[in-house]
């Protein structure tokens, strides 16, 4: 899905994200970063489609997950952060932002340090 978002064909994103949302629930064998990680990127095709309100719930799944485990240099964790936050400060969540917010800082912060 996220290549083909990046080809542009956003149409076909959006099927493969919401067949993979689909695959995922279906699977009582997925593990919880594996449904993470789908939910990123589910998350980043509707944000792409204008629709970050569906995307908001997602991509704070695929934080709880699976990103606030990873390394504070992955560079994933900032596109989740940046995505998140964007569609938090452009919804008006003020309490959704701040947390965003908190989370760049603690990412940049950690970085760093190292």
């Amino acid at each position: 899905a996220f290549c083909h978002l990046e080809l542009g064909d956003i149409q076909k994103a959006d099927a493969l994200s919401q067949e993979a949302m689909e695959l995922t629930a279906e699977n009582p064998a997925a593990s919880r970063d594996q449904i993470g990680i789908v939910e990123f990127f589910r998350g980043v095709v509707l944000v792409r489609l204008g629709r970050g309100e569906e995307a908001i719930p997602l991509l704070e799944n695929s934080w709880d997950r699976f990103f606030a485990f990873t390394p504070h240099e992955f560079t994933w964790r900032e596109r989740v952060i940046r995505d998140a936050l964007a569609v938090a400060e452009a919804a008006g969540d003020a309490e959704a932002a701040a947390r965003w917010k908190a989370r760049r800082v603690e990412t940049a912060q950690s970085s760093t340090v190292r």
